[in-house]
């Protein structure tokens, strides 16, 4: 099988000229999530390890080196300098067995483990904050974690505020200063850095997966 990537390219004469154009590369995996680094680089997590294109996605290549054979990898997220962390996991018959998060510098061809503070491997979401140089990782059951410039392990965030343990996702919103975490029991909202949390909005009944934020501040969630 092939995977099937799609770019979009928007024209800066008219939004009508907005088009998608299909992308073919011959990896047999599928695609779980793609990002690009603050210096362009494209990675994409799959089903079979991660690959790294510095074309803009024309050539693809493996990066594999360093993590467990046959690993799915759905979460990735870059700090300001480059350095790529992917949550990071292997299914063995019905089984799933959590590996936690593995990063590679920008000088790097090796993934290296990074693990130490974490309590709980199963790694839902990964988010960065460029402004601050912090790294944002959600888990399932165990809530959240965050690595900041200065820190040599992962800080477990204090779930007294943010109180349910089963982190979807992140978005950071750069402009006001918010960080915010899609849970399985609605959104919550931090102003200084992920410290401390409060609850956005009055429903606990919605399961929170992705989030994206516009120019403006406002926040889409799913």
């Amino acid at each position: 099988m092939s995977i099937v990537l799609m770019s979009v390219s928007i024209s800066p004469l008219t939004a009508q000229q907005t088009f998608w154009k299909q992308m073919y590369v011959t990896l047999n995996a599928n695609i779980y999530i793609v990002i690009v680094t603050p210096q362009g680089q494209l990675f994409a997590g799959t089903d079979k390890g991660v690959y790294c294109s510095a074309d803009t996605g024309k050539t693809w290549a493996a990066r594999t080196s360093g993590i467990p054979d046959a690993s799915y990898v759905g979460s990735l997220a870059s700090d300001s300098r480059g350095t790529v962390y992917a949550g990071i996991y292997t299914r063995v018959t019905a089984s799933t067995i959590y590996h936690g998060i593995y990063k590679l510098t920008l000088s790097d061809t090796v993934w290296r483990v990074k693990n130490s503070g974490l309590n709980n491997l199963g790694i839902n979401s990964l988010c960065a904050d460029l402004k601050n140089n912090t790294i944002f990782a959600g888990t399932y059951k165990d809530g959240a974690y965050r690595l900041r410039d200065s820190d040599t392990s992962w800080q477990r965030i204090d779930s007294t505020s943010l109180t349910d343990g089963h982190i979807g996702c992140f978005v950071v919103d750069t402009v006001n200063g918010y960080t915010y975490a899609g849970t399985w029991s609605g959104i919550f909202r931090s102003s200084d850095g992920g410290t401390t949390w409060g609850r956005l909005g009055s429903s606990t009944t919605f399961i929170v997966m992705t989030m994206a934020i516009n120019s403006k501040g406002y926040i889409f969630a799913g």
